[in-house]
């Protein structure tokens, strides 16, 4: 008798570890299009005025000092679902000491 209730608490646990593991699955990944990058020596920017999600400017930027081409990110921000609102991401380039030569969007 011990033995069949060792074995049917293992399945009570297994089933509620199962069920438990369904139902916090993550949700399906985020997308954004129609962005607009501008970008200048010292300052890049993108905005995206369609899908929804986080998203945010990344910027290459140039240095006379090793190691000479860093990759540099703007803040967070997230487009929500059925908005017109396109939240701007900027990044400087004065607090790296480098010179922004491309920027694109980095998709979260």
């Amino acid at each position: 008798m011990k033995r069949f209730k060792a074995i049917t608490t293992t399945l009570i646990s297994s089933a509620a570890l199962l069920a438990a593991s369904v139902t916090t699955a993550s949700p399906a990944n985020a997308e954004v299009w129609s962005c607009q990058t501008s970008q200048s020596p010292n300052v890049a920017r993108t905005q995206c005025f369609a899908g929804w999600g986080a998203y945010r400017v990344s910027a290459t930027c140039v240095t006379s000092k090793y190691p000479y081409r860093i990759t540099i990110y703007g803040n967070t921000v997230t487009r929500e679902r059925n908005t017109m609102r396109a939240p701007a991401s900027t990044v400087r380039a004065a607090g790296y000491n480098c010179s922004i030569t491309d920027a694109g969007v980095d998709v979260h």
